[in-house]
């Protein structure tokens, strides 16, 4: 995917010599921006670049029948062609539960689901009509042209409204 991050100006000591042909302590100049002064690498993994662009998305479905799965259009995201992006936080959301529940969400990328994201449960509270959790920090990698998309499988057949949440952001895939 090429080099990623971005460059923060930076006050702190510089190693004493750089790559052959460049200044010292700068970065190598595949990686440094125009202009720029040298400073302390970001991964735009876990911090957006200046030039990402967010990605959101936000779904709340009802759900009825024992093992159904719903898809959750609103949460359906996709990444430009030339871009790469990451998805940075994941919320589910289990509404109206009367007692106990056995709902199941899943994020796919291109019709896949990525090892560790098609387990994701809430845990009801006794007494609680609605539960919500966050997972995050998360680090979802998209790949240029990636199609998210997630769903969830009632396996009781309570009668519940499942929800979820994508928060993320994208950039250009060539940025130097």
């Amino acid at each position: 995917m090429g080099t990623s991050g971005y460059f923060v100006p930076s006050t702190g000591p510089r190693p004493a010599a750089g790559p052959a042909g460049s200044a010292a302590g700068a970065p190598p100049p595949s990686t440094a921006i125009a202009g720029s002064s040298p400073g302390l690498l970001l991964d735009p993994y876990l911090f957006p670049p200046t030039n990402a662009t967010p990605l959101f998305g936000t779904d709340l479905q009802p759900s009825v029948n024992a093992g159904t799965v719903t898809l959750l259009p609103g949460c359906t995201l996709q990444v430009p062609d030339n871009n790469v992006g990451v998805i940075a936080s994941i919320t589910v959301l289990l509404d109206q539960i009367v007692i106990t529940s056995n709902v199941v969400w899943s994020i796919l990328v291109n019709g896949i689901t990525p090892p560790g994201y098609n387990q994701l449960r809430v845990i009801p509270r006794s007494g609680a009509a609605a539960v919500g959790v966050q997972f995050v920090p998360t680090r979802l990698e998209l790949p240029p042209l990636a199609i998210v998309t997630v769903q969830a499988q009632n396996i009781d057949g309570g009668a519940y409204n499942l929800g979820a949440q994508l928060y993320g952001w994208y950039w250009p895939a060539q940025r130097y």
